[in-house]
């Protein structure tokens, strides 16, 4: 086998890794003689051979982002049929603003504001959007999103961490190749506003939130791209310090039960 006019490093993949634009623009259509799809990462492939497909030639693919079918892992875990799992969703977008324990389900015009990917899991996408193709992706129960969202909620107006540990029966997915059947329980880490968090904050930093100066205007939900302006995906220092404060926070404010889960 010869070897590759160009390997595939390691700048390579965590580049196609960032490249959540890939799906979006190969669906927009040619501008001329212009092709956007032309954008996106390029790289020879090879099929991982099985008894099942049998063997592939090497084929050039367009790659990108992971994100654009699955962003969270969790389905990884559930083909991998794990008995624990938890899940840290830090989105640039809030729980919802409606009270969830007065519903019995979620009503339409709440779930199409909330994350993507939490919504997906409960079977709350029926129909894919540009770049992200979440269709196929419901694994547990839509009864079972409003008791969660209203355990959040619940310990939110608390000023206590986001974060509810809930046993879930698995669904079958034969897209995602899930059996189903199993019983899972799963940490849900909803990265929100936590009053007792910022209450123990030095002050100038508690004033920062407060005023949404100094950066700090749409903490903890900073945006994936373009939060600082002309600065693409990065962060500064101060908010991934603070970001990261707050997760050590969550995770010591529930010490006794991420050593009970974890064991």
């Amino acid at each position: 086998l010869a070897a590759p006019r160009e390997p595939f490093s390691l700048s390579k993949a965590v580049g196609v890794s960032s490249a959540g634009v890939s799906a979006a623009v190969t669906q927009i259509p040619l501008h001329g003689s212009v092709n956007v799809a032309n954008l996106s990462p390029r790289s020879d492939y090879w099929a991982i051979p099985s008894d099942r497909f049998g063997k592939a030639s090497a084929s050039t693919y367009n790659l990108g982002d992971g994100g654009n079918i699955d962003n969270s892992g969790v389905l990884a875990m559930l083909q991998r049929r794990a008995k624990r799992v938890v899940w840290v969703i830090n989105s640039g977008v809030t729980l919802p603003e409606p009270d969830m324990c007065v519903f019995s389900e979620v009503p339409d015009d709440v779930v199409k504001g909330m994350e993507n990917q939490l919504r997906a899991a409960f079977g709350y996408w029926a129909e894919d959007d540009i770049g992200e193709f979440l269709t196929q992706n419901q694994v547990f129960a839509r009864e079972e999103l409003q008791p969660l969202l209203c355990q959040l909620q619940t310990l939110q107006r608390q000023g206590r961490p986001t974060l509810a540990q809930r046993d879930l029966r698995v669904l079958p997915n034969r897209w995602w190749g899930i059996p189903g059947g199993d019983r899972v329980q799963v940490v849900f880490v909803y990265i929100d506003k936590c009053s007792g968090f910022e209450r123990q904050l030095p002050q100038e930093t508690f004033d920062a939130i407060q005023s949404g100066s100094d950066g700090f205007k749409r903490f903890p939900h900073f945006r994936p791209v373009s939060e600082n302006h002309g600065k693409g995906t990065a962060l500064t220092h101060k908010q991934i310090n603070l970001l990261a404060a707050m997760g050590e926070y969550f995770v010591r404010e529930n010490e006794q039960l991420f050593r009970s889960f974890l064991r």
